[in-house]
């Protein structure tokens, strides 16, 4: 393992700073910094784009005025970036960036307007870029000024109040290094709560299916994440993020009342709970051991001291070419 270099802006007590972001289309990565200085005159983000994962200084680096609302996605070609950002006159918008100066190219999307809770955007090989907008999938490009439909899922309602429709912004979209197929989280009603699972499909819709799967007798919420493609398309690697106090109603047999009162249970866990895990592209629902660290997805990793543990972490994982 490598320390990547660090732009050194952190948040006044704490670690954190940086955030970095790669795609299995391209050796590029780009590192990300929101933090906001006593001096700066307003929102912005510090963006640098590195060569590979070797590099020590970025080939490019600039700032951009406003706030983004998802990490920027660099293009297979390196060229172009790919975030929703807002800025003072306007809503968050899908906007594409020239990584060179920093210029938009274009802005504006079909997701306009909805609230993102992940970033529901991938880019295609081909340069294209692809979108859900609730269980529909779009697809445009830099150069278009049109977005068509190329798939609709076949997916359960994620929409929580009343479990009927679809809501746009909740989920995490990856194509494939080939372009052929998506994989993306989706929100999921079990019982009185919710889970988020990983699912794939190809980029027509078809040969959809759920790659992960619940304890369907836990109260606990279940949320597998930010799911990343490996080079090869082969597998999928996904971030199981139990990271926070998760609270679910239960409704135990009571020999006091005809109709037992709700009850509670919570589950408090950190960082070294929540795994990350590779799932074959084709599985179908697989199982894991949950809170017992999963040998048969886990990723197990080996430190210069040679010594070794089940990968864990707070945040996403993706895979390098």
């Amino acid at each position: 393992m490598r320390a990547l270099p660090a732009s050194g802006l952190k948040a006044p007590g704490s670690t954190d700073g940086d955030e970095w972001h790669s795609t299995a289309m391209s050796p590029r990565l780009m590192r990300v910094n929101d933090i906001q200085l006593a001096t700066d005159a307003g929102p912005n983000a510090r963006i640098a784009v590195f060569d590979n994962a070797a590099s020590t200084a970025p080939r490019h680096e600039w700032r951009i005025a406003g706030s983004l609302e998802s990490p920027p996605l660099l293009s297979p070609d390196g060229k172009m970036a790919l975030a929703f950002h807002r800025n003072a006159a306007e809503d968050a918008q899908l906007t594409v960036m020239n990584v060179e100066t920093g210029a938009v190219v274009k802005r504006g999307s079909l997701l306009t307007g909805a609230s993102l809770i992940e970033n529901p955007v991938t880019w295609l090989p081909d340069g294209r870029y692809a979108y859900l907008v609730e269980n529909r999938l779009i697809v445009s490009s830099p150069a278009s000024g049109t977005e068509t439909e190329v798939a609709r899922l076949a997916l359960p309602s994620n929409k929580a109040s009343d479990w009927q429709g679809f809501v746009s912004g909740m989920t995490t979209l990856v194509a494939s290094p080939d372009g052929r197929r998506v994989a993306f989280s989706w929100t999921e009603r079990r019982g009185s709560g919710l889970d988020r699972h990983v699912w794939v499909a190809d980029i027509d819709g078809t040969r959809l299916h759920r790659l992960t799967r619940a304890d369907e007798t836990s109260p606990l919420t279940f949320w597998f994440m930010t799911p990343s493609w490996s080079p090869d398309g082969r597998w999928v690697v996904v971030h199981l993020d139990m990271s926070a106090t998760q609270t679910a109603p239960i409704f135990p047999p009571s020999p006091y009342d005809d109709i037992p009162p709700p009850q509670t249970v919570s589950g408090t866990t950190g960082c070294r709970s929540s795994q990350i895990l590779v799932y074959s592209a084709d599985a179908e629902r697989e199982a894991i051991t949950w809170p017992t660290l999963d040998v048969q997805h886990g990723v197990r990793v080996k430190a210069a001291n040679n010594q070794t543990a089940w990968l864990s972490s707070c945040g996403a994982a993706s895979w390098l070419p």
